[in-house]
C-alpha cells in the first residue's frame, strides 16, 4: 500500500531498534514521528520571511514598471504642443492602479501570514498530543520490563538453577544423586549437590 500510494509517504515509527518494511517502502524514513513532521513541515518563520522577500521584490518590479510608464507618458506629453486630457487620464489611471496593487499585496500577505500561523499552531498541538501518547507508551513498556526483570524475581526469594555447562535446569529429569548444580540468588551464587529428587504431584 505504501509503494502504491500516489502521494509521498514518510515513515516515522520511532523508538524501535529494528528497521520495518514500512521504513524500506516509504519515500523517506525518519527516526521518530516528530522528526518526520519536521522534515515535511518547513519552519514557519523561514516561510514567512521568504514570502515577505517575494512580496517586496514583486512590489519593486511593479513600482519600477509603473514609474517607467509614467516617465514615458511625461515625455510624450512634453513632446505634444498641447498636452491632452488623455495623457492626464492615463497618469491618473496608473496612480490608481498602483494604489490598488499595493492594497491587494498587503491583504494577500496578511492572509497568507494568518493561515501559516494557524497551521503552525495546529501542527504544534498535534506534536504535543503525539509526544504525550508516546511518552505514556514508553512508561508502560518500562513498567512491564521492570516486572519481568529476573533480578526482581530473585529478590522475592526465588533462585535460578544451571547445570555444569550453564544451561538452565527446568526439570528434575537428569538430576541424578550427586549431580552438581549452581543456584543464582539475589546476592550471589551457590554450588549445590543433589541428594534426592521428588516428582511433583501433578
Amino acid at each position: 500500500a505504501i509503494r502504491a500510494a500516489t502521494i509521498p509517504v514518510v515513515s516515522g515509527v520511532g523508538h524501535e531498534t529494528d528497521v520495518t518494511l514500512a521504513d524500506l517502502a516509504a519515500d523517506l524514513r525518519a527516526p521518530t514521528p516528530t522528526a518526520a513532521a519536521e522534515l515535511v513541515a518547513p519552519a514557519t518563520g523561514a516561510e514567512l520571511q521568504a514570502l515577505d522577500r517575494h512580496v517586496r521584490a514583486l512590489a519593486r518590479r511593479v513600482s519600477g514598471a509603473l514609474d517607467t510608464e509614467a516617465q514615458r507618458l511625461d515625455r510624450l506629453a512634453q513632446r505634444l504642443s498641447r498636452p491632452g486630457e488623455s495623457v492626464l487620464r492615463r497618469a491618473q489611471a496608473l496612480a490608481s492602479l498602483r494604489h490598488r496593487l499595493d492594497s491587494s499585496l498587503i491583504r494577500s500577505v496578511a492572509g497568507e501570514r494568518a493561515r501559516m500561523l494557524a497551521a503552525a499552531a495546529r501542527l504544534g498541538h498535534a506534536f504535543e498530543l503525539r509526544r504525550t501518547h508516546l511518552t505514556h507508551r514508553l512508561e508502560a513498556a518500562a513498567l512491564h520490563l521492570r516486572a519481568l526483570d529476573p533480578d526482581r524475581v530473585l529478590a522475592r526469594g526465588f533462585a535460578m538453577l544451571v547445570d555444569e555447562v550453564g544451561r538452565p535446569v527446568t526439570s528434575i529429569v537428569g538430576l541424578a544423586r550427586g549431580t552438581t548444580v549452581s543456584a543464582r540468588l539475589a546476592d550471589g551464587e551457590a554450588s549445590l549437590r543433589v541428594e534426592s529428587t521428588t516428582p511433583s504431584a501433578r
